[in-house]
């Protein structure tokens, strides 16, 4: 495999969406590795059921399809994602994710990851309330895993997609 991309892991409409955004990387790319990481795939039938058929696809294009679910967070993501990037020995990887996952995401993966990082963006949003929703979701869910090394509490710094965001170093001491 020559390519890695990876799909930081979500579940319902939001994990098919970044799978199906994988897959047409995928067969653009070929010869891809595509990693979905952190999601717990087993509770989720709906979402395992478009894994198993993700896996089938990939293989049209001679790639494959891996599910690491051992983390359950954006950082935990990166951390569990590490190791795999250091065995294929690969220089730069894709990360497929949606546009109110991305800041994060780009903080975290950028700071922890010392490869060159590709971001693509799939639609989630359909209209204004599903911005509120999920802007309302993710201030509630993800303030406490940000915190640690990332991001001041509070702050929505990482909204801002700097790569080695000076930020992320003085929080990190």
């Amino acid at each position: 495999m020559e390519r890695l991309i990876i799909i930081p892991g979500a579940g319902g409409e939001r994990g098919r969406k970044r799978i199906l955004g994988a897959l047409y990387l995928a067969k653009e790319l070929e010869n891809a590795l595509i990693c979905f990481v952190g999601y717990d795939v087993e509770k989720d039938k709906e979402l395992k059921k478009y894994i198993n058929a993700a896996k089938k696809y990939a293989k049209r294009f001679n790639s494959d399809f891996i599910v690491l679910s051992k983390s359950r967070t954006t950082v935990e993501n990166a951390l569990e994602v590490k190791p795999l990037i250091e065995k294929l020995n690969t220089r730069e990887a894709y990360i497929v994710t949606d546009e109110i996952h991305y800041g994060r995401t780009k903080s975290i993966f950028d700071y922890e990851l010392e490869v060159e990082l590709n971001y693509v963006i799939v639609k989630y949003l359909k209209n204004v309330k599903d911005l509120i929703k999920n802007v309302i979701y993710e201030v509630i869910a993800y303030p406490i895993s940000l915190t640690e090394k990332y991001l001041i509490p509070g702050r929505d710094n990482y909204l801002v997609p700097e790569r080695r965001n000076p930020m992320v170093r003085l929080l990190r001491k």
